[in-house]
């Protein structure tokens, strides 16, 4: 058995003159081959299959055997998988020395050597660069401070800095409503969220900031906390349940902060209405009040008359059916009545 080097030699030949295409492709087109790139590349690879299949053939076969004996599905099969995998190939060369020529301050690594690079920067496109891409919040400040933009600068120092009173004296410095709505969503140090939230006024943004937030489970209590400041029982219940599945300890925390007693009432009305969350809000806030009176008859399920929820002592009567036949020595017939009485209200309800 022989095996013929030649056939894969060319075709090696090929994958390497795909993917230097594809690489010449990406650098003309900013990194992106797009779809008549990877065209070309798989039109050079069949070419290339051809000759790997049929190289030998040429000047020997006819016209006539050209067309019965082209292996034409075999070379556009490989050619296609030669032109693709040459293609990503080119893509992912093109991205590995776009990495090594980045400068320092766009790169992952040394902060302080970033830092101190990025010091002698002072072309604007560079800068506005640094201010977008560098994984480093020092060099983005210092990029947004010198294309005098300080607010910028403040923003993102106080969702990068590690100390505490610099960030919140950050969020101080900041007027931009849209800056204080990014500190918001993106920084994790609650006190400078709160800050930030605390200086915003305008309702559409705070609206879109709940919109923005409404999947993201691990920030509910900041949806709450929009709620709040909108005064929308809506949003705050829908946090509340979030909070619920997520069995988190922070509920009765969130719900004392409210301050709003409007809110606050038509939270809880909305909370007593389903069996659930009634359930939780009952062994939560037992002989609390958590509605103002008048309410709706629906809610003296739960509530006393002066909207504080009932607390209920348990009382069991046996109700004597009597012998079950005429023979006195066999067991008494009857059944267990437990009565559930509020202490505050005399509310009352039977379980048997």
């Amino acid at each position: 058995m022989t095996v013929n080097l030649t056939f894969f030699l060319i075709l090696f030949l090929t994958f390497v003159a795909c993917m230097l295409l594809a690489l010449v492709e990406a650098f003309l087109c900013g990194g992106k081959i797009g779809k008549i790139g990877i065209v070309l590349d798989v039109i050079v690879a069949c070419v290339g299959t051809f000759y790997a299949m049929c190289g030998d053939k040429i000047g020997v076969f006819t016209k006539v055997d050209w067309i019965k004996k082209t292996p034409i599905v075999s070379i556009l099969v490989v050619g296609i998988i030669i032109g693709l995998f040459g293609a990503g190939a080119g893509s992912f060369l093109y991205g590995m020395i776009q990495e090594k020529l980045k400068p320092i301050w766009l790169k992952e690594g040394d902060e302080e050597a970033a830092v101190k690079a990025f010091g002698k920067v002072s072309d604007k496109t560079k800068l506005l660069t640094a201010s977008k891409g560098s994984p480093f919040y020092r060099v983005r400040a210092a990029a947004y401070e010198k294309l005098d933009q300080p607010e910028n600068a403040l923003a993102e120092t106080a969702i990068g800095s590690d100390n505490e009173e610099e960030r919140l004296r950050c969020v101080q410095g900041i007027t931009s409503t849209k800056l204080l709505s990014d500190i918001v969503l993106k920084a994790n140090d609650e006190s400078v969220v709160n800050a930030a939230l605390s200086k915003i006024t305008d309702r559409e943004m705070l609206r879109d900031m709940s919109r923005q937030l409404q999947s993201d489970v691990k920030k509910v209590g900041l949806r709450f906390e929009i709620g709040k400041r909108l005064s929308k029982p809506d949003i705050c219940e829908e946090a509340v349940r979030t909070m619920i599945w997520m069995h988190s300890e922070h509920i009765r925390e969130k719900l004392d902060s409210i301050r709003d007693i409007t809110l606050r009432d038509q939270l809880f009305a909305r909370l007593l209405q389903k069996k659930d969350t009634a359930e939780l809000v009952s062994q939560w806030y037992p002989g609390q009040v958590v509605l103002r009176p008048p309410f709706k008859d629906e809610f003296k399920e739960f509530c006393c008359p002066d909207g504080r929820i009932h607390v209920f002592k348990e009382s069991v009567e046996w109700r004597d059916l009597g012998y079950s036949d005429d023979d006195d020595m066999k067991a008494r017939k009857g059944y267990k009545v437990t009565t559930m009485t509020c202490e505050n209200c005399g509310y009352s309800y039977r379980v048997i």
